[in-house]
């Protein structure tokens, strides 16, 4: 009796095989935020070094605590009058909860909350299994300008007006140092998060630059059991350590997109003849468990948001959007409910793999000579840092 061989592949928007990549030691002034992750970038007050705001090329690397990372994906610094009339300040007695009046004429603000520039840039960073986004932010005011201050960034959410967007808080007081505040909209005004912010911030000795490192996975801003989509927007400027204080300069810097959706195709290919309408299922999951998020495409027939069951046939190509960026995903054929005289022959995923430099597109085998390998691949965002979207990994179940 002749034997039809099957052939079941993955293709994934961004993965592929973990290749190795640097180990540094992080600069004495590398972020290093609660929990003991410590990446790279320099959170030290000034914008100068290694890995830093005037760093012209990242690249990936591992951690001190052998965290893979993507190093920093996507950096924008924008720059706003200051020390003269600006065109871009707010009404007097514009509040944070109000509608951010500006002004329609150039308006000089008082030295402390005269912004010069805001900066903003994120890298993705393995820690245990899940891919936690870091962003790190900047700002400097006039020179003379000191005191307390507030810095607010804005992270601009997929629903309409407010409705799930961010401010990032960045608090100033000579006194008491820094503080970081993650605020949500809650309808009528901006509510701080629950959860305790991951982070590190530092003010220079001159006090005209801040920076900070947030850990947005972690400080639960992002989800990690569904994918998110934010824009960083406008950042302004208040004075007076209260949120009934009047905000008063802002600047539009460039923005980038932290997205954490990802895509996956499962193609079916078949080797042979094989009885005409013959489904190939399979399952799609994460090595820990962890939820996919709110997948689309074919039909999952399982109810579970941990795994994507379904059922493809021979030469068809199956699509699923909607996926969470992770560093351990699985893709295998379910092979007891194939007939006899049929048989698996290979899983392997194609996928493009930031954690290695270069970025390569790499062939993961997850199946092959009768049993699983025990590989598996990370899946990143469809989009990086507002680039292009990347091509979608790709698995191959092969009969």
């Amino acid at each position: 009796m002749s034997r039809t061989r099957s052939r079941l592949g993955a293709f994934l928007g961004a993965a592929a095989l973990i290749t190795a990549s640097l180990v540094a030691a992080p600069p004495a002034a590398a972020a290093v935020l609660p929990g003991g992750l410590a990446t790279s970038f320099e959170i030290d007050g000034d914008s100068g070094g290694a890995v830093d705001w005037n760093t012209g090329a990242f690249s990936p690397y591992t951690t001190s605590s052998g965290n893979l990372s993507t190093g920093v994906l996507a950096k924008q610094i924008g720059s706003d009058a200051c020390g003269a009339p600006d065109p871009t300040t707010f009404t007097n007695g514009s509040k944070i909860d109000g509608t951010w009046p500006p002004n329609a004429t150039p308006t000089s603000v008082q030295t402390k909350a005269d912004l010069c520039s805001a900066g903003s840039a994120y890298e993705i960073v393995d820690v245990g299994g899940t891919n936690h986004v870091i962003l790190y932010l900047n700002w400097t005011r006039v020179t003379g300008g000191t005191g307390d201050l507030t810095v607010y960034q804005h992270l601009q959410g997929a629903g309409a007006g407010r409705t799930g967007d961010l401010l990032i808080e960045f608090n100033y007081d000579p006194s008491s140092g820094t503080s970081v505040d993650a605020l949500r909209w809650n309808g009528s005004a901006w509510a701080s998060s629950p959860a305790t912010e991951t982070c590190q911030a530092v003010v220079a000795p001159s006090q005209t630059f801040g920076e900070m490192a947030i850990d947005l996975t972690a400080s639960g801003l992002i989800p990690t059991d569904r994918c998110s989509d934010f824009t960083t927007g406008q950042v302004l400027s208040r004075t007076g350590n209260s949120q009934n204080a009047n905000i008063e300069d802002f600047l539009n810097p460039p923005s980038l997109t932290i997205n954490t959706c990802a895509s996956l195709q499962v193609e079916k290919v078949v080797e042979g003849a094989v009885p005409e309408g013959l489904g190939f299922p399979y399952q799609v999951s994460q090595k820990d468990g962890a939820d996919l998020g709110t997948p689309a495409g074919a039909t999952d027939s399982d109810g579970s948001e941990a795994t994507i069951t379904s059922t493809i046939q021979g030469g068809q190509t199956h699509t699923w959007m909607g996926l969470v960026t992770s560093p351990d995903y699985m893709v295998q054929e379910l092979t007891g409910e194939l007939p006899a005289g049929v048989t698996l022959k290979s899983v392997v995923c194609s996928a493009t793999n930031f954690f290695a430099p270069g970025a390569p597109r790499t062939d993961v085998v997850l199946y092959e000579n009768g049993s699983a390998t025990g590989n598996v691949f990370p899946v990143f965002p469809d989009a990086l840092g507002g680039a292009p979207r990347t091509a979608p990994s790709r698995t191959r179940p092969r009969h």
